[in-house]
């Protein structure tokens, strides 16, 4: 192929890729790159269902997210993922609160205002009157259910709102 300024020669091609089992660590044989992903996968995934087990749901989420967004084709993290949002919708919904409660904010708004609250936080804080129903206020959300649930376990954990019995 020629050029402006004589023939074009196309670039070496890249020394042949081996995968490696982390930063700074030693080459994997050629043949088993694929090893370290999966690995780290299911280290990943291991320490996903640790977090769950001890009530720390939302690294869970972030680990197995993370794993997702390394392979959208990981079926293991898929699954754990599905399982593990089952499971906290029904742990939150046994223990800590119901789509029915009426969420109420009890934190006075100067306090409120001087904490770094996430959006979601804030979004649903802003939607929050005493009156209407967690489910109400999820379902005006643009939230997903999971995302919404989350954010409004952190707003009690932080105190700023508490959970009201439903009206009878």
């Amino acid at each position: 192929v020629s050029g402006i300024r004589g023939p074009v020669v196309p670039p070496p091609p890249p020394p042949p890729r081996r995968g490696t089992t982390g930063v700074g660590a030693a080459p994997l044989p050629p043949g088993r790159a694929s090893q370290p992903t999966q690995l780290r996968s299911s280290e990943a995934i291991a320490q996903a269902r640790d977090h769950a087990a001890s009530g720390r749901f939302e690294p869970a989420f972030q680990l197995l997210r993370a794993c997702l967004d390394a392979d959208a084709g990981n079926a293991a993290a898929r699954d754990a993922l599905s399982a593990l949002e089952w499971d906290f919708q029904e742990r939150v919904l046994a223990e800590r609160f119901t789509f029915l409660s009426i969420p109420k904010i009890v934190k006075p708004l100067g306090e409120i205002l001087k904490l770094r609250l996430q959006p979601a936080e804030a979004f649903l804080l802003s939607r929050i009157n005493a009156s209407t129903d967690v489910g109400s206020i999820i379902a005006i959300s643009p939230l997903k259910k999971l995302d919404a649930l989350l954010a409004l376990c952190k707003l009690l954990d932080q105190q700023i709102i508490v959970m009201l019995p439903p009206p009878a």
